[in-house]
């Protein structure tokens, strides 16, 4: 869904980026050209506004209906920049903390602003959700998954409550299952690679000492950088992961997770009997 998504709205925000260029493009250069007018929303946040005189040598009369002439011309131009920037395009999904959409909260999760944002997210994803898929049933999964996406937003809305720019991206529910991964499997070793003067070099790397150093390196990257100024919500990924890892300890605790491995292997069993043929098929004419 996360690349079905990213390519439709990869193409629809290529054309509006491209709307919304022209047409801001137009209306800033007719204001620059009579900058005596009064430029309205939302374009004035984009110029500096100037008053200067013009129309000298014009009688009274003739002077008010050009300036009305070219303020009406400049409003129209402003009103197509205006209506193109409420096209339809993925930063109406993102979650802005400021606004309190919460619907957002789910559908941010599903957007991604770049192909490396995306791919970085399912290669994580691929890594640790079919483990944690295949323990917890599909159905589960999916709740958890979104429920940890919401809790990481929440968690970047309380540190940055006044904050209008949009949060994307699957990172935050995808820091929850690598929470609910360190949980259920941290002496598990993943092999690493990388190269060392054009040779290959291969060690095996615990879990817990993998997805710890990421959380520091989270956590010092959140602390040092100023608020956004990177663009990434650290303390999301943080919160996500804190989430998922609670919910693991949770289910761990309450017997929900045995519970629930008990009844899948049952439905394993079930399905194994009902697609076993019988030793022999008579067929009778």
């Amino acid at each position: 869904m996360n690349l079905v998504l990213f390519l439709l709205f990869h193409v629809l925000d290529n054309r509006s980026e491209q709307l919304i260029a022209e047409r801001g493009l137009s209306a800033i250069a007719y204001y620059q050209r009579y900058p005596y007018l009064e430029l309205k929303p939302p374009l004035d946040a984009f110029v500096d506004l100037r008053q200067s005189p013009a129309t000298d040598g014009l009688p009274r009369t003739a002077e008010i209906f050009l300036r009305r002439t070219q303020q009406t011309e400049l409003d129209s131009r402003v009103e197509r920049f205006a209506q193109a920037t409420d096209r339809i395009g993925s930063g109406s999904f993102g979650y802005i903390p400021h606004d309190n959409n919460w619907w957002q909260l789910i559908t941010y999760q599903f957007m991604h602003r770049g192909w490396v944002h995306l791919l970085g997210n399912l290669l994580f994803l691929g890594l640790v959700g079919g483990t944690i898929e295949n323990a917890w049933g599909r159905r589960q999964f999916v709740i958890f998954y979104v429920s940890a996406g919401i809790a990481a937003a929440i968690v970047h809305k309380l540190l940055a409550v006044d904050s209008s720019i949009p949060l994307f991206g699957a990172s935050g529910a995808i820091a929850g299952v690598m929470g609910a991964f360190l949980f259920r499997h941290a002496q598990i070793k993943i092999r690493m690679g990388s190269t060392f003067r054009l040779r290959p070099i291969i060690w095996n790397l615990p879990v817990f000492l993998m997805l710890g150093s990421w959380v520091f390196a989270e956590l010092i990257d959140g602390l040092t950088s100023a608020r956004e100024a990177a663009g990434v919500a650290h303390f999301a990924h943080l919160g996500g992961f804190a989430y998922g890892l609670a919910i693991a300890l949770a289910r761990s605790k309450t017997g929900i997770e045995r519970r629930i491995e008990e009844e899948l292997q049952r439905s394993n069993v079930t399905a194994r009997e009902a697609l076993a043929l019988p030793a022999a098929i008579v067929i009778r004419e």
